[in-house]
């Protein structure tokens, strides 16, 4: 793999320089479309010289709200090319959550699906900041109903092909990435493009990438791991993109052949998924050599790689950090997310930020060797982001021990964060909506285990004095103002919480209760979730 030197580590110079040098070969497969380096190129300098034309300047924020699709990669692209910053935003958010990120941002223009257009039309009045919307896929018939100026994707790809060279430099921003919030609403990762670079090139190197390879992701665009990693890695490794539309566990396999796919990632409980579906004929006609598993599967591990003709590798990676554990290829250790990389520190401290000892369990601290390579900060909350820095470490959050091997096992996350069907949920946003309900007095939600290794959310709730309500009513309550996986899947109707003396809710308390007779379960009542 080339190395840049460090002021080009810049997406828009790295597109351009890989054009040059990969002019007809295929950068991505969608569908049965075919999109060379060059064709990519070009139609970046496109969408970039018509955001010039809008008066889309180097810092200004643009927020994405697109399913899989190459357009994805063309705003993106384009954006990167003017020193722009895109905000990619969850295409299930809606509501309240969808408002406060558009606004949180900053951003001037959307561009979003015509089906999620309804969602904007919802929130608009509030949306001070927004002066376009960009419509793709729009039918040229649609009343869309909104009164924000808007114009059809098309006008985007209107520009010039050919680009004045913009100064953009390795520190400059280019992207925000709204993580889950836990004590607070959700955070705004700044991200500069050395970080893009480093995320690309250090899973690129770690992985064994290389240039005929097809790195084929079903995963949504709007998060990290098809985002900067799997894209970038394509990129910087002048291999293809193989962008599918979403996950079919009954049609992968397929997928993964059709596109000829080397190299696969997976979160969640993806491959727990296809672990248990019926052996099928095709699932071994294939050219994957390996899948990326965040986690790998610990207890059907070998099980799935002798299965399914592919080797699972498992690391550890935060939006805010990149990735500072990798398992080594050729010595993995099933149930690690592997050895320290060379481009971090990384120690584990406990809660007096005192670095414990190999076996004991503390919370994994980041550091860079190198400027710009981790997130800048958390997009206007400076106290934010001097409680992650404090005493000059990175503190993640999250708890693992080290073995005497120089191997870190995670353990646990430390905030309260759920993870759910492949997203990271905030129990905080889910309990915001619920207290927003007139009839509900305070409620505690959190996680409890899965059968399919990840986490089912709950939420324990009080109602005000003399008002009733039904788990239904609670359901119908929420589906209509959050994503579809951040609506609870029990619900339990309490008369008091167990609290601290400060009147904080022992949550973990609620936990080891476990579900019981009073639980409500969402899946038993057959109420299917609207999305």
């Amino acid at each position: 793999m080339e190395e840049y030197p460090f002021e080009q580590r810049v997406l828009g110079w790295i597109l351009h320089d890989k054009a040059e040098k990969n002019r007809r070969k295929v950068f991505l497969q969608f569908n049965d479309s075919r999109i060379t380096y060059q064709e990519i190129d070009r139609i970046s300098n496109r969408v970039a010289n018509s955001f010039l034309k809008m008066g889309v300047r180097q810092g200004d924020k643009v927020c994405l709200i697109l399913k899989n699709c190459p357009e994805f990669l063309y705003t993106w692209f384009g954006l990167s090319k003017i020193g722009a910053v895109e905000v990619p935003i969850n295409t299930d958010l809606k509501g309240d959550l969808l408002k406060y990120i558009i606004k949180d941002s900053d951003a001037g223009i959307i561009v979003v699906d015509r089906e999620f257009v309804e969602r904007i039309r919802y929130i608009e009045p509030e949306l001070e900041n927004v002066r376009r919307v960009i419509i793709k896929d729009d039918d040229g018939r649609t009343s869309y109903g909104i009164q924000t100026p808007w114009d059809p994707f098309p006008v985007l790809l209107e520009g010039s092909d050919l680009l004045n060279p913009l100064p953009v430099h390795p520190f400059d921003p280019i992207a925000i990435m709204y993580t889950s919030g836990t004590t607070g609403p959700s955070k705004g990762v700044l991200m500069p493009n050395r970080q893009f670079y480093d995320w690309g090139h250090d899973y690129a190197v770690s992985l064994g990438i290389r240039s005929d390879d097809v790195l084929y992701t079903c995963l949504p665009f709007f998060h990290g791991t098809s985002h900067f990693i799997v894209t970038m890695m394509a990129l910087l490794s002048d291999a293809t993109l193989a962008m599918g539309a979403k996950f079919s566990a009954s049609r992968f396999w397929d997928e993964v052949a059709a596109h000829q796919a080397t190299f696969v990632p997976l979160v969640g409980a993806m491959a727990t998924i296809l672990y248990n579906r019926p052996v099928q004929p095709g699932e071994t006609n294939h050219k994957v050599r390996l899948i990326y598993s965040l986690p790998a599967p610990r207890d059907i591990y070998r099980e799935f790689e002798q299965r399914f003709n592919v080797k699972l590798i498992e690391a550890y990676g935060l939006t805010e950090v990149n990735a500072p554990f990798f398992n080594p290829l050729d010595a993995p250790r099933i149930g690690s997310c592997g050895k320290k990389v060379q481009n971090y520190e990384v120690a584990l401290f406990n809660e007096w930020d005192q670095e414990v000892r190999p076996g004991e369990i503390g919370e994994i601290v980041i550091r860079p060797k190198e400027p710009y390579s981790m997130m800048l900060e958390y997009y206007k909350k400076p106290q934010e982001t001097l409680r992650a820095w404090r005493n000059l470490w990175f503190h993640t959050g999250d708890l693992a021990f080290e073995d005497r091997d120089g191997y870190f096992y995670f353990v646990d996350r430390k905030k309260d964060s759920i993870r759910r069907r492949g997203e990271n949920v905030s129990s905080y946003e889910v309990e915001k909506v619920l207290n927003s309900n007139p009839k509900i007095l305070e409620s505690a939600v959190f996680g409890i285990d899965s059968d399919l290794s990840e986490q089912e959310i709950k939420a324990c709730i009080r109602l005000k004095p003399k008002a009733s309500m039904t788990p239904e009513e609670v359901i119908a309550f929420c589906q209509d103002r959050m994503a579809y996986f951040m609506v609870p899947r029990f619900i339990e109707f309490k008369e008091e919480f167990p609290k601290t003396q400060n009147g904080k809710v022992e949550k973990y308390k609620l936990r080891q209760e476990g579900n019981g007779t009073s639980t409500w379960d969402l899946e038993k009542s057959g109420i299917k979730v609207k999305r």
